[in-house]
Parts: C-alpha cells; structure tokens; sequence
C-alpha cells in the first residue's frame, strides 16, 4: 500500500527527528518498538546524519521558485509498506523491496528532490519514508499541482507493476484499499474530506490572489511616495541654489557699499542719505529707505532712540551731529 503526505516548512525538524528516531521523540502512543530501532536504515546506504536532509532540503527549496506562504507545501512524503507477501520473505529480499521503492520515486520526481529514504523496520509493518520536494513542470514548487488524482493512481500503478516485474507477484502495491475496495460508510467519509481539503485549498488560493494584489498596491504607493519625494528634494536643491546665488550677490553688493561709503564726506554722506528717503533716489537702497521712514514714523521717543541705536552705521553718522530736539520733534 502507498500513500502521500504533505508538510510545512515548520513541520520539516520534527519529522527529521521522527524518521531518524532522535532522542527527542515522542513516543507516548508506544507504536515503536525501540528495541527494533537498530534494525532501520536510511537510503541511500551511504546516507549519515538526518540532519543532513533538512539542510539539503532547505537548500533546494531555496534554488526553486515558490510562494511565500506560511502554509505552503514544502515536502509530500511517499509511504510505502511492505506488503503482506513479503512480511516472510528474507530480510534480503524486503531491503529489495524498499530499495527499488526509492529508486522508483527518485526516477519520478527527480533525484535533485528525492534526496533519501527511511526504512522503519520498528512500527507493526514494516515501511518507508521517501520525502520529496514537489515541484511542478513550470518550475516551482507546488504539491497540489504535482499530486494530482491522476498522479496518485499513476504512481502507484506503475509502481505495482514495477514489483511484479522484480518479484513475479502481483498486487504488491495495488491491494483492496489502493484499489479502492471501501465501505459506503469509507466512502462517504474519504468524500467528504476529499471536499473539506478542495475547499480549504481554494479559500488559500482566494487569500493568495488577495495578498498578492495587496502587495502590488502597496509597491506601486511605494513608488508613487519615493518619486514625489525625489521630486522635492530636486525642487529644494533649485531652491537652495538660487538662494545661495542671490544671498551672494546681495552680500558682495552690500560690502562694497559700505566701503564705498566709509570714505565719503560726512557732508556728501548726508546727501546720499536725504536723497536716499525718496524710492528712486540715487542710491535706491532699500535698506535706507526703510530705516528712515522708520524712524520718522516712531512718536515714541524711547523706542525712537532704540530704532537708531540699531540701524546701520551710516544712519547713525547721518544723524550724530543734528540737534536732538530737532530730532526728536
């Protein structure tokens, strides 16, 4: 008989620690019978450690491309068991049988993907463990589109009649239950299973799509954000150029003024700054023109003397030696 199951990724350490009989076993049911232990073997004979399965495993899920879900597929394990035929044949014989088995699977799926095989010869009936990474004919990783109804009845057909061809029997895989010899009350039960799985499989499949759009609407907002962010900064460095340029000019301006003014007359600084008041006097400098139109509009005689304590230094010059009663009125 020969059935497929499927696991996580999250599954992968505690089978590994299972089909190698680790310490860490949980063997509260008692189905194994640890003085029968020594009698399993791993295939191929030249297999060590199985952790070296969950390292290659690991690896080859990481070389295929497959989807990013939590619940995702990551190992379908074939378990066969030893036939009732077989049960008092020769352990020669039944390590043949186990042997051809793995050899069979590996040629189907690939022995990229079939890396090794169990045989516990310790439970009620003897059998083997042959984890398999499923991947599809596109490349990726998938178990449902790799375990078909179809695939299912094929490996075991082809299986079967591979046994009949090295044993001269026949039915050592297709017995009454692979057949499908069940009651109606096994029927109606694998049906509705059958159906629980069909439905849960495409409600994944609806979440899948879902995340999937999802994690394209926030790429293309992610995008849209990091343009108009590049966007501003062009704009800001435009800015802060043209800025820089005219704060330049304005201060190279400014100084030369200055200088320009420090060895003028105090007389003709006098006349600069009475032609200054009007907008387009002579000199046609804003910052005069503001410092003494404010002055002039100041009643406050305190706050007066304030303004002028803090306007340019040829303001003050302008008005150091006037009368202060003139200024002041």
């Amino acid at each position: 008989m020969a059935h497929v199951q499927h696991y996580k990724a999250g599954d992968v350490k505690r089978l590994c620690n299972e089909y190698g009989r680790e310490e860490e076993l949980n063997n509260r049911d008692c189905r194994i019978a640890t003085e029968r232990t020594k009698d399993n073997y791993q295939l191929p004979s030249n297999r060590r450690m199985h952790y070296q399965l969950e390292y290659e495993l690991g690896k080859r899920v990481s070389e295929v491309p497959h989807s990013n879900r939590k619940d995702l597929n990551v190992m379908s394990t074939w378990i066969v068991t030893l036939p009732e035929q077989l049960k008092t044949a020769s352990d020669a014989d039944k390590r043949r049988f186990f042997e051809v088995t793995y050899s069979f699977t590996q040629n189907r799926y690939g022995s990229e993907n079939v890396m090794t095989g169990y045989v516990h010869m310790d439970e009620t009936t003897p059998h083997i463990h042959v984890p398999t990474v499923p991947v599809d004919r596109n490349g990726r990783i998938s178990s449902k589109n790799v375990f078909t109804r179809k695939e299912l009845q094929g490996y075991q057909r082809e299986l079967d009649a591979t046994m009949e061809q090295e044993f001269g029997m026949k039915g050592l895989i297709l017995n009454g239950r692979t057949k499908g010899s069940y009651t109606v009350r096994e029927l109606k039960e694998r049906t509705k299973q059958e159906q629980a799985i069909k439905r849960r499989e495409t409600a994944l499949d609806v979440r899948e799509r879902d995340l999937q759009e999802r994690e394209q609407s926030v790429i293309a907002r992610q995008n849209a954000l990091e343009a108009q962010e590049e966007a501003f900064q062009l704009e800001k460095d435009n800015y802060r150029q043209k800025y820089e340029k005219a704060l330049k000019l304005a201060n190279t301006a400014y100084e030369g003024y200055k200088e320009a003014y420090k060895n003028l007359p105090i007389q003709e600084k006098r006349n600069l700054i009475a032609e200054g008041r009007q907008p387009h006097g002579k000199l046609g400098v804003p910052l005069v023109n503001s410092a003494h139109n404010a002055l002039r509009a100041e009643t406050d005689v305190e706050k007066r003397k304030r303004l002028l304590a803090n306007s340019p230094e040829f303001v003050q010059d302008f008005y150091k030696n006037e009368d202060e009663r003139t200024f002041i009125s």
